[in-house]
């Protein structure tokens, strides 16, 4: 029986020395009648301190712990145990440290308690939700795209769309379909497939399908995520909308296009010139020969008048090129006749009508190429609009209001009209009604160059039968 008594005490001992394991003793007031040496290092007091009898466990809860103790202590009460639970403990220097604590009631007024050190790991865990709450704040405050996406890319876990791409709800098997436009589907795929092959961070510019349901561009990019294995578990990644500066490219290279084009229609116009001269005096002189026919005198005659007209037209597109952009005295009905006669073959191969309302000249201070650009543009839209054999009405008027003289031009079609949710969009930059035909600039363009003359432009439309079109208004300072 001494032997068995001697055999439990070291094995007690041995477990209450655990290195990592502080062991307190309480009486059922609190105090704190024994304890193990590591308990002792855990909280700096002395053995001497300890028997005392000064030391409890409020002696070394914070305030804000109490509440959680005093719970514990109702606990051990109804169950005989206490924990396990985690607090911060008070030391005998005032410095705190996290403490995870279990124990139990060991009867004859004796409660047994052991407490682990957790400050490390609380301290990583304090580290982690930081980094954590400033990557949250971080995608919060970012206005890109952000999404998770599996391995294999085959499911999108997560879909932050910003008003841009829609949201998802839950994880989406068929996000390529849903997100990614048709035509560039494959060459997305094979993009991906080449960055999971090679382990690499993917990459691309591509067009997608927004949330209002129109094409957009993106720029998105995606790392992996790997396991302490190396193994990627997830693809995180960001996509950043880039649709304006696409556009904008797209507008600037068309710009450029017909920057070229008016280049080279200025050179053959200059080139023709003196051929036209040549021919016109050819006819001059056959015209005039004496012993002509009737009929060929009437031949010659078209034949001049028709060359006439080309040379009209190429002195025209001389003088586009050639323009001033300095404000100048400008005839608004000259300009509307010039164009027109500048879209001359359109409206005749689609045998449109065009009914012109003026009575005088009408001058006013103005930039004509400019303006002949406003005018072309919505006679081309209004032509555009028309099925064949349609009408077009162009009324120009000078009016006087108590703010001064102003000059008021009307373009009237017969067409199929503007639908009235898109008409508070029509001069947005961009905006098209043509799809690929259309470069969304016309019309924007337009309100810039009339507002800058320091008018103003109404639009009013009807689609429903049998009294379809649009009326375009212009108001310019006179």
């Amino acid at each position: 029986a001494e032997l068995a008594r001697s055999t439990a005490d070291t094995r007690l001992k041995r477990v209450l020395e655990t290195d990592a394991v502080g062991v307190i003793f309480f009486d059922y007031t609190g105090t704190v009648v024994d304890a193990n040496d590591v308990f002792l290092r855990m909280v700096g007091y002395t053995r001497a301190e300890i028997e005392t009898r000064a030391v409890t466990w409020r002696t070394m809860t914070p305030p804000e712990w109490v509440k959680v103790s005093e719970e514990q202590m109702l606990k051990l009460e109804q169950t005989g145990r206490i924990g396990p639970y985690e607090k911060e403990y008070m030391l005998k220097d005032g410095s705190r440290r996290w403490m995870l604590f279990t124990g139990r009631d060991l009867g004859g007024d004796r409660i047994v308690e052991y407490a682990i050190d957790i400050t490390r790991r609380k301290q990583a865990e304090a580290t982690s939700q930081a980094m954590e709450e400033r990557f949250r704040a971080l995608v919060e405050a970012s206005s890109d795209v952000i999404y998770r996406m599996s391995p294999d890319w085959k499911e999108m876990r997560q879909l932050q769309g910003r008003d841009f791409l829609s949201e998802t709800a839950e994880p989406e098997r068929t996000w390529l379909e849903k997100y990614i436009h048709p035509e560039d589907q494959a060459f997305v795929w094979t993009s991906i497939q080449d960055a999971i092959t090679h382990q690499k961070i993917f990459q691309l510019e591509h067009r997608v399908l927004q949330a209002d349901g129109t094409i957009g561009w993106t720029f998105s990019r995606a790392v992996p995520l790997r396991n302490k294995d190396g193994e990627v578990i997830e693809w995180f990644g960001a996509a950043s909308d880039v649709t304006a500066r696409k556009r904008a490219e797209e507008a600037l290279l068309r710009s450029e296009k017909l920057a070229t084009l008016g280049r080279l229609v200025a050179s053959i116009a200059h080139e023709i010139n003196n051929p036209l001269e040549a021919m016109s005096n050819l006819i001059y002189l056959a015209h005039h020969s004496i012993g002509l026919p009737e009929e060929a005198q009437d031949l010659l005659q078209l034949a001049d008048a028709e060359l006439k007209r080309i040379a009209h037209i190429t002195r025209q597109s001389l003088g586009f090129y050639r323009e001033s952009n300095v404000p100048a005295d400008t005839s608004v009905t000259q300009l509307l006749e010039s164009s027109i006669d500048l879209l001359r073959g359109k409206i005749n191969t689609r045998h449109v009508k065009i009914h012109c309302q003026w009575q005088d000249d009408i001058t006013i201070k103005a930039v004509a190429g400019e303006l002949r650009q406003v005018f072309s543009n919505l006679l081309a839209n209004a032509l555009d609009a028309l099925e064949t054999g349609g009408q077009i009405t162009i009324r120009a008027k000078r009016h006087h209001g108590k703010d001064g003289a102003y000059v008021r031009i009307l373009f009237l079609d017969s067409g199929r009209g503007i639908p009235l949710e898109t008409q508070h969009k029509i001069f947005d930059p961009f905006f098209s009604t043509k799809g690929n035909l259309g470069t969304g600039l016309g019309l924007w363009v337009t309100k810039q160059i009339v507002d800058k003359h320091h008018g103003s432009i109404r639009v009013r439309s009807r689609i429903l039968p049998p009294t379809t079109g649009t009326a375009f208004q212009i108001t310019l300072p006179a």
